[in-house]
């Protein structure tokens, strides 16, 4: 009953601290973002998260252990009012402590383990938010060949109007950026928004930023959500024009609409840009970037001397490799073609095939973390049996049944089992957090089906362990029992 009254409380406080470190932590992610922004790397982000979780969880562990030799010397004032020699002794046991101790690291090791694997699988599955199949990407330079500024706009559009018309060609698109490509042609632009207060003694923001043209967005299958695309019209000498994705709504015009918005490039006396268009945010690098602020610009108001064609093929796009050589060829037999491959081998390389080596290495430490445990727990669960087995004996011999004996046993194991997974799952807070400069989240939010799983992973795991020396110490003899030590 004792056990099962702890237990409970254990877990009450298990779901309060939970419930107050999760309401946290979204709290502390504008200023890790702003520590990541003034050049923090995050290295040192997480050794400061370490930090911070190892000293709580050290001032925690010596505050519980304080309570708890305050308790036992409370409880040692207690008498039993009764004339009968009954007395009951409390004290510290160093080898429940131990136990406990092996269960908290264990779920420690495992909650983190277990979040990350989720997240690596969720982020997997929901992909990177544009269309990645049926696509052929190559880049071309042709200022390498000394070609003129005027030369090479005339190279660029003779070869994506002849890639659109090709057989097998449902669409051609010419970028300075290919997502997730590693960042290959990703710039950057200095903008001031207008009506938006920078900081002071700040005059501009630097955001990432493409330049594409009128067919990228119907290409990748990237939805416009408000306003329009860009159009053949948003010419040289035509009013500047962009493109925002969510991100930068957000930030700089929140709750507002952005299409009709304005900024200024480099500083507020800088060229007027309006915003046309507002499109999804996307992965641009890596699947586990976090949310990032990007700005599309017409490729006709800035001419590109390095351009990317992506073709949207209607059957498997390497098929269309050969064809593209020939057609380029045609054009100019020395122009040099680069990258030329699917864009989903690109995808897949840079980002899917990481995160599943990832996961996996993941999965094969939390296997060997738990395989270790088992040893470990059953170790200490056997030794801690075996120094009772006086007790034990004594129990029987008064007429305590093997069940009896089995039950006792069975529920101060699972005891330290809720010890551990409450202490495990404070400590898991802080990895999951450290993690989490490292590989930002979108969401933030506390995996509980997570930490079900791990928990109930180590319970059944404290159980089995337990369960063997306690099986033991129920079948034993009490004649040998009361002649042991």
């Amino acid at each position: 009953m004792l056990s099962l009254l702890a237990a409970a409380v254990l877990f009450v406080a298990c779901a309060n601290v939970a419930g107050l470190l999760a309401s946290r932590a979204p709290m502390r992610a504008r200023e890790i973002a702003l520590r990541l922004a003034i050049g923090a790397g995050p290295g040192r982000v997480t050794r400061q998260l370490m930090t911070e979780s190892v000293l709580i969880a050290a001032i925690g562990g010596v505050l519980g252990l304080g309570v708890g030799y305050a308790g036992v010397l409370l409880f040692r004032q207690f008498r039993i009012p009764t004339d009968l020699p009954i007395s009951v002794a409390f004290e510290l046991d160093q080898r429940a402590l131990a136990v406990s101790l092996m269960v908290t690291l264990v779920s420690a090791v495992l909650f983190g383990f277990v979040f990350v694997y989720r997240d690596f699988q969720r982020r997997i599955d929901e992909g990177p938010g544009f269309r990645t199949d049926h696509l052929l990407e190559m880049w071309f330079t042709p200022g390498v060949l000394q070609y003129s500024q005027a030369q090479t706009q005339e190279f660029f559009e003779q070869v994506v109007e002849q890639a659109r018309n090709m057989p097998g060609a449902a669409s051609a698109t010419l970028t300075s950026f290919v997502p997730m490509d590693g960042g290959n042609g990703t710039g950057l632009v200095q903008i001031a928004p207008e009506a938006f207060q920078l900081p002071a003694g700040t005059k501009s923001v630097v955001l990432f930023s493409a330049t594409v043209d009128d067919q990228f967005f119907d290409t990748l299958k990237l939805p416009i959500l408000k306003g329009r695309p860009f159009r053949a019209t948003d010419a040289a000498d035509a009013p500047r024009v962009a493109i925002v994705n969510e991100q930068v709504a957000a930030r700089y015009w929140p709750g507002q609409d952005p299409v009709g918005k304005r900024f200024h490039l480099n500083e507020a006396r800088g060229p007027v840009v309006e915003v046309v268009g507002l499109t999804t945010t996307t992965k641009y690098s890596f699947l586990l970037e976090g949310p990032t602020e990007f700005i599309y610009f017409p490729l006709r108001q800035r001419p590109q001397q390095s351009l990317a064609l992506i073709i949207a093929s209607k059957g498997d796009p390497a098929m269309m490799a050969g064809p593209i050589r020939e057609m380029v060829r045609h054009l100019d037999a020395n122009q040099p073609i680069s990258n030329l491959r699917p864009l989903e081998e690109t995808y897949r390389m840079r980002s899917v095939t990481i995160l599943n080596v990832l996961a996996a290495l993941i999965a094969a430490m939390g296997t060997m973390g738990l395989l270790l445990a088992i040893v470990g727990l059953y170790g200490l669960v056997s030794y801690a049996a075996s120094r009772r087995t006086k007790e034990i004996g004594i129990r029987i011999a008064i007429g305590a049944e093997p069940f009896d004996v089995l039950r006792m046993v069975l529920s101060q194991g699972a005891t330290l089992a809720v010890v551990g997974l409450v202490v495990g799952l404070l400590a898991s807070v802080g990895v999951n957090r450290a993690l989490g400069a490292l590989f930002p989240r979108e969401d933030g939010h506390f995996d509980t089906t997570a930490v079900a799983l791990v928990a109930m992973v180590v319970m059944s795991v404290t159980l089995l362990a337990t369960y063997l020396p306690a099986r033991r110490a129920s079948r034993v003899n009490p004649i040998e029992a009361l002649r042991c030590e």
